[in-house]
């Protein structure tokens, strides 16, 4: 298949409008909240961004466009209770926008992404009661997220992302045992 995408790049630019055309479809059904019916198109979906990957491992938009997959449908499984299924498909996708932005640390695009794949991952953590790692995740988020927001802070987009990982990681906080043993501690001081 990889030499007759090389040797065919219009079977290559078809595979590729077909996967991004099923991922936006599931993507629309992730905001319905058809959660399985989106699983299926990113799953489709996910199977043609490994193909094109294969006939041209260097194309970094295929490479940033299968990271992305795999961020939604870890969001989607997380949705739907499969916890330990999303987690891994939240790993794979940041361990693979971490190296797309080590190639190119410039690309505020892809560090966006990882931004959000980490704020996501954060969410599937919180769902699996992981809340230290969910905390851990939404502040590597916050950290990707800042220095961009800084450096344009007319981008409403960046600005919204921070906002998300921020409220990500209160709710992180607020639901984090050591708050809520402080607090308890806090209470008990006061009455005394």
């Amino acid at each position: 298949v990889s030499s007759r995408l090389r040797a065919e790049p219009q079977s290559a630019f078809l595979l590729s409008v077909r996967a991004y055309t099923l991922k936006s479809v599931g993507e629309v059904l992730t905001a319905r909240g058809a959660w399985e019916q989106a699983l299926a198109h990113y799953n489709e979906a996910l199977a043609l961004w490994r193909q094109l990957s294969a006939g041209d491992p260097r194309d970094v938009r295929v490479a940033f466009r299968l990271a992305y997959t795999l961020t939604n449908i870890g969001e989607a499984l997380a949705e739907t209770g499969r916890s330990e299924p999303a987690l891994d498909h939240h790993r794979r996708a940041i361990a693979r926008f971490t190296a797309l932005s080590s190639q190119d640390p410039s690309n505020v695009l892809v560090r966006l992404a990882l931004a959000r794949s980490q704020r996501t991952y954060g969410d599937a953590l919180m769902k699996s009661r992981r809340t230290a790692d969910a905390i851990r995740a939404y502040t590597q988020a916050v950290a990707i997220d800042e220095p961009i927001a800084r450096a344009d802070p007319a981008d409403m987009d960046t600005r919204f992302a921070l906002a998300a990982d921020y409220a990500a990681l209160g709710r992180g906080l607020r639901a984090s045992p050591v708050r809520a043993d402080r607090d308890r501690d806090a209470c008990t001081r006061l009455r005394q």
